[in-house]
């Protein structure tokens, strides 16, 4: 499955637009809508769609795989453990097993996809709560 992903260059947020079973079909509307979009905005594909029991290690791997430390991240947690420390004000490090902040800002917008929200939402629960 892929999902296209709208960015705006401008604020940084980030937001599904549809999902795909085909790639055909995902380029042809990625190709529509870019060439009626204003400069400020950007469409991504994400493939390896994530749901809230993927491992978010399994999920950074496969997206990042060329960053060593995914590696550290902790495999038994999922996306819906790193939602439920945001939400509940908890150390998301602790979940996530390592203490990087690239690491964190990653799986925040794989969250945003997960969740159908802003990273700009998700960072704001994180930093002052619900």
């Amino acid at each position: 499955m892929y999902q296209l992903i709208v960015e705006n260059t401008l604020t940084g947020e980030r937001l599904p637009v549809a999902q795909f079973n085909a790639t055909g079909d995902l380029y042809i509307a990625m190709t529509a809508l870019q060439s009626a979009a204003p400069k400020h905005l950007t469409y991504k594909i994400a493939n390896n769609v994530a749901k809230t029991d993927t491992s978010i290690r399994e999920w950074y791997i496969n997206n990042y795989g060329d960053d060593e430390l995914g590696k550290g991240i902790l495999a038994e947690n999922c996306f819906a453990d790193l939602y439920a420390a945001i939400s509940e004000e908890k150390d998301v490090y602790a979940v996530i097993g390592v203490n990087d902040s690239i690491i964190r800002e990653r799986l925040f917008e794989g969250l945003t996809v997960v969740y159908n929200t802003s990273y700009d939402a998700i960072y704001k629960t994180w930093l002052h709560g619900k």
